[in-house]
């Protein structure tokens, strides 16, 4: 079926799952503060700090809050074309508008919904993000998977996590920190 919506058969890449509060860390404290002022080298100290609220969760060492993705009901997925390989191919990556690395407003899941389309990869990007959401959210195939998006990353998808849990109003989230 999905084979049909895309230039031949796709599948649902996991590209990271559960994530270890020291790697959290080294991503909130080196990794994405590097490459916000790789990508915006005008910014200022305290712009990078905001930016990096947008786009990575603060680790948190309090079992009550943890990071999405200390849980382990946080995952960042992609489709990506069948490989006669399991090994990851880049290239091979169904087209959402977005680098892996890009900081800018493209990671938001709406972030081909909010403005009129300039051309032709923007609508592909547009079109492909839709069927995406429908993928996750489970329409595709009638049952409602539950998932839900990060308002900030259009890969990142939780179930029974906090945040997970305040985007759908829930009394509270089915899971906490994971043992390290």
């Amino acid at each position: 079926m999905l084979a049909g919506l895309f230039e031949g058969p796709v599948e649902l890449y996991v590209d990271e799952g559960l994530r270890s509060q020291r790697v959290q860390q080294h991503l909130y404290d080196d990794v994405f503060p590097r490459l916000i002022r790789e990508q915006f080298p005008d910014v200022t100290d305290d712009e990078i700090l905001e930016r990096r609220s947008h786009v990575i969760a603060k680790p948190v060492t309090d079992p009550g809050s943890p990071s999405p993705h200390a849980t382990g009901a946080a995952v960042d997925l992609k489709l990506r074309y069948r490989q006669s390989t399991k090994l990851f191919v880049p290239e091979a990556e169904v087209f959402m508008g977005h680098a892996n690395t890009d900081m800018g407003n493209t990671a938001r899941p709406d972030a081909f919904e909010d403005k009129a389309l300039q051309d032709e990869k923007a609508e592909l990007a547009r079109r492909n993000r839709r069927i995406f959401y429908w993928i996750m959210r489970g329409r595709l195939t009638g049952h409602d998977s539950e998932f839900t998006v990060n308002p900030t990353e259009w890969w990142h998808w939780s179930y029974g996590d906090q945040m997970w849990a305040a985007l759908n109003r829930a009394p509270a989230a089915f899971y906490g920190m994971a043992p390290e």
